[in-house]
């Protein structure tokens, strides 16, 4: 019993370290990505709600490496005079293990997102199309993609402010990835079944 309990110790000290490593890794690209944040690609944000401006950006060509890890990464704007809400998406491209948000000052945002995942669109082989479904905003290739949407409430961003949104690749393939933002009003709830029409698509569930 003793030996189980000295194991069990052991155990809870390395998975201590181990946590601590992943964080100070963590930490460390933050303050990497951060100090690089003018040199990022940025994406342009839609003129207004339900009329979406897309951007394909190609990521993890020259990735930043911090502790053996692939990071890419882009940045978002927001209008210097009023406080807004912030709506995005990015295409899953099946090579993103990780992903999140943190402004120029060092705040991160990613638990503090409304995201959920949208099915893809449309169909590659015809024959399996639905009827009836509801076209939507994307173009060809990437309405075959799940998208991930997300919101952000204005309480947590700076008119002006600088963010970053970063990725964590598991390959090294460079990655087109489709990005779209939007500024709202914050009186906006940003619950998933507001944030698709932003985006001109069709609402959930709809076939």
């Amino acid at each position: 019993m003793i030996l189980g309990r000295i194991a069990a110790a052991v155990l809870l000290i390395l998975a201590g370290f181990a946590s601590q490593t992943r964080a100070d890794e963590a930490a460390a690209f933050l303050e990497v990505v951060r100090g690089r944040i003018a040199t990022l690609p940025e994406v342009p944000p839609s003129a207004e709600a339900g009329s979406p401006k897309f951007t394909v950006v190609r990521l993890n060509v020259v990735p930043i490496m911090t502790a053996g890890e692939r990071y890419g990464a882009i940045r978002v704007t927001l209008p210097p005079d009023k406080p807004l809400s912030l709506a995005w998406l990015f295409s899953d491209t099946t090579n993103i293990d990780e992903y999140g948000m943190v402004s120029r000052e060092g705040v991160r945002l990613e638990n503090e997102f409304t995201r959920f995942i949208f099915p893809a669109t449309a169909n590659a082989d015809p024959e399996q199309e639905l009827a009836g479904r509801r076209a939507s905003s994307l173009p060809r290739p990437w309405d075959l993609f799940q998208l991930h949407v997300l919101g952000v409430p204005a309480r947590l961003l700076k008119p002006g402010g600088e963010y970053v949104v970063w990725f964590r690749f598991s390959d090294r393939r460079p990655t087109d990835m489709l990005f779209a933002v939007a500024f709202v009003d914050p009186a906006m709830k940003l619950e998933a079944p507001n944030l698709p029409p932003i985006f001109a698509l069709p609402p959930l569930g709809a076939p």
